[in-house]
Protein backbone atom coordinates (compact mmCIF):
# COMPACT_ATOMS: atom_id res chain seq x y z
CA UNK A 1 0.00 0.00 0.00
CA UNK A 2 1.96 3.63 -1.28
CA UNK A 3 1.69 6.32 1.47
CA UNK A 4 1.86 9.70 0.06
CA UNK A 5 4.98 11.41 0.09
CA UNK A 6 3.68 13.38 2.85
CA UNK A 7 3.32 11.19 5.29
CA UNK A 8 6.37 8.91 4.19
CA UNK A 9 8.49 12.01 5.63
CA UNK A 10 5.90 12.20 8.77
CA UNK A 11 6.64 8.60 9.73
CA UNK A 12 10.48 8.92 9.06
CA UNK A 13 10.19 11.93 11.52
CA UNK A 14 8.12 10.01 14.18
CA UNK A 15 10.88 7.02 14.13
CA UNK A 16 13.73 9.32 14.26
CA UNK A 17 12.57 11.49 16.73
CA UNK A 18 11.81 14.97 15.01
CA UNK A 19 8.45 15.17 14.00
CA UNK A 20 5.03 14.72 15.75
CA UNK A 21 1.77 12.56 14.12
CA UNK A 22 -1.19 13.91 15.08
CA UNK A 23 -4.22 13.00 13.83
CA UNK A 24 -6.58 16.07 15.70
CA UNK A 25 -8.68 17.32 12.71
CA UNK A 26 -12.13 18.70 13.53
CA UNK A 27 -12.19 18.62 17.18
CA UNK A 28 -11.58 14.30 17.08
CA UNK A 29 -8.28 13.29 18.53
CA UNK A 30 -7.86 10.45 16.69
CA UNK A 31 -9.85 10.56 13.77
CA UNK A 32 -9.37 9.15 10.74
CA UNK A 33 -10.98 9.36 7.37
CA UNK A 34 -11.78 6.88 4.12
CA UNK A 35 -12.63 7.88 0.98
CA UNK A 36 -13.63 6.57 -2.05
CA UNK A 37 -11.96 7.16 -5.51
CA UNK A 38 -12.48 6.72 -9.26
CA UNK A 39 -8.75 7.34 -10.40
CA UNK A 40 -5.88 5.85 -9.34
CA UNK A 41 -3.61 8.32 -6.99
CA UNK A 42 -0.27 9.56 -6.66
CA UNK A 43 2.52 10.38 -4.07
CA UNK A 44 2.45 14.17 -4.83
CA UNK A 45 3.52 16.32 -1.81
CA UNK A 46 0.45 18.73 -2.44
CA UNK A 47 -2.69 17.77 -1.13
CA UNK A 48 -4.15 19.13 -4.70
CA UNK A 49 -1.94 16.81 -6.77
CA UNK A 50 -2.65 13.23 -5.16
CA UNK A 51 -5.57 12.73 -7.91
CA UNK A 52 -7.91 11.27 -5.87
CA UNK A 53 -11.08 11.73 -7.58
CA UNK A 54 -14.23 11.35 -4.48
CA UNK A 55 -17.85 11.36 -5.97
CA UNK A 56 -19.69 14.22 -5.38
CA UNK A 57 -22.78 15.41 -4.22
CA UNK A 58 -25.50 12.14 -4.28
CA UNK A 59 -25.08 11.79 -0.21
CA UNK A 60 -20.89 10.97 -0.62
CA UNK A 61 -18.80 11.88 2.37
CA UNK A 62 -15.42 10.36 3.71
CA UNK A 63 -16.24 8.08 6.85
CA UNK A 64 -14.78 8.76 9.96
CA UNK A 65 -13.70 6.45 11.76
CA UNK A 66 -11.46 6.08 14.90
CA UNK A 67 -7.65 5.38 15.07
CA UNK A 68 -7.03 2.83 17.70
CA UNK A 69 -5.48 0.05 17.37
CA UNK A 70 -5.57 -3.55 19.47
CA UNK A 71 -7.86 -6.34 20.28
CA UNK A 72 -10.39 -4.64 22.12
CA UNK A 73 -14.16 -4.82 20.67
CA UNK A 74 -14.36 -0.79 19.89
CA UNK A 75 -10.72 -0.90 18.69
CA UNK A 76 -10.88 -0.45 14.67
CA UNK A 77 -7.70 -1.79 13.76
CA UNK A 78 -5.96 -5.15 14.55
CA UNK A 79 -2.47 -4.75 15.90
CA UNK A 80 0.15 -5.52 13.28
CA UNK A 81 0.92 -8.99 12.61
CA UNK A 82 1.46 -11.76 9.80
CA UNK A 83 3.09 -10.36 6.56
CA UNK A 84 7.09 -10.35 7.11
CA UNK A 85 6.15 -6.13 6.85
CA UNK A 86 3.66 -6.29 9.08
CA UNK A 87 0.07 -5.20 8.30
CA UNK A 88 -2.98 -4.18 9.80
CA UNK A 89 -6.54 -4.90 9.13
CA UNK A 90 -9.44 -2.85 10.09
CA UNK A 91 -11.55 -4.46 13.06
CA UNK A 92 -14.90 -3.11 12.17
CA UNK A 93 -17.18 -2.89 9.15
CA UNK A 94 -16.60 0.54 7.40
CA UNK A 95 -20.04 1.82 5.52
CA UNK A 96 -20.82 4.40 3.67
CA UNK A 97 -23.55 6.42 3.44
CA UNK A 98 -26.26 5.23 0.87
CA UNK A 99 -25.79 7.21 -2.67
CA UNK A 100 -28.47 8.91 -3.07
CA UNK A 101 -29.83 11.12 -6.02
CA UNK A 102 -27.55 9.59 -8.65
CA UNK A 103 -24.44 7.24 -8.85
CA UNK A 104 -20.99 7.78 -7.60
CA UNK A 105 -19.64 6.30 -10.40
CA UNK A 106 -17.08 3.24 -10.61
CA UNK A 107 -14.96 3.06 -7.48
CA UNK A 108 -11.28 1.28 -8.06
CA UNK A 109 -9.55 2.89 -4.77
CA UNK A 110 -9.63 3.76 -1.26
CA UNK A 111 -7.96 6.45 0.61
CA UNK A 112 -6.79 7.10 3.80
CA UNK A 113 -7.24 11.14 4.85
CA UNK A 114 -6.21 13.36 7.77
CA UNK A 115 -9.44 15.62 7.51
CA UNK A 116 -12.84 14.76 6.76
CA UNK A 117 -13.02 16.47 3.50
CA UNK A 118 -10.60 18.14 0.71
CA UNK A 119 -11.92 21.51 2.26
CA UNK A 120 -9.15 22.25 4.79
CA UNK A 121 -5.81 20.95 5.57
CA UNK A 122 -6.32 17.45 3.64
CA UNK A 123 -3.42 14.85 3.24
CA UNK A 124 -3.77 11.75 1.77
CA UNK A 125 -1.73 8.75 4.00
CA UNK A 126 -2.19 5.93 2.15
CA UNK A 127 -4.04 4.63 -0.57
CA UNK A 128 -4.86 1.46 -2.52
CA UNK A 129 -6.97 -0.56 -5.20
CA UNK A 130 -9.62 -2.48 -4.58
CA UNK A 131 -9.84 -6.35 -5.15
CA UNK A 132 -12.23 -5.41 -8.09
CA UNK A 133 -13.64 -2.42 -9.41
CA UNK A 134 -17.33 -1.30 -8.24
CA UNK A 135 -20.27 1.02 -9.52
CA UNK A 136 -22.04 2.67 -7.30
CA UNK A 137 -25.68 3.18 -8.02
CA UNK A 138 -28.38 5.14 -6.97
CA UNK A 139 -29.71 3.48 -3.53
CA UNK A 140 -26.35 1.21 -3.56
CA UNK A 141 -24.17 1.26 0.20
CA UNK A 142 -20.33 1.03 -0.22
CA UNK A 143 -18.99 -0.91 2.82
CA UNK A 144 -15.87 -2.75 3.68
CA UNK A 145 -16.06 -6.23 5.72
CA UNK A 146 -14.00 -6.75 8.83
CA UNK A 147 -10.83 -7.13 7.31
CA UNK A 148 -11.68 -6.50 4.27
CA UNK A 149 -8.72 -3.10 4.55
CA UNK A 150 -5.23 -4.11 4.80
CA UNK A 151 -2.60 -2.11 5.34
CA UNK A 152 1.12 -2.65 5.23
CA UNK A 153 4.35 -1.19 3.79
CA UNK A 154 5.51 -2.93 0.91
Amino acid sequence: MPFSLYYEKKILGKVFGNEAISFATNGSTGSLYIGLSTSTPTENDASSDYNFDEPTGNNYSRKMIQNTTGSGASDTWAAAAGDPHGEVSNRIAITFPTASGGTWGTISHFGIFDHSSDDGPDHLIAWAALSANKTVGDGDTASFAIGQLKIKFS
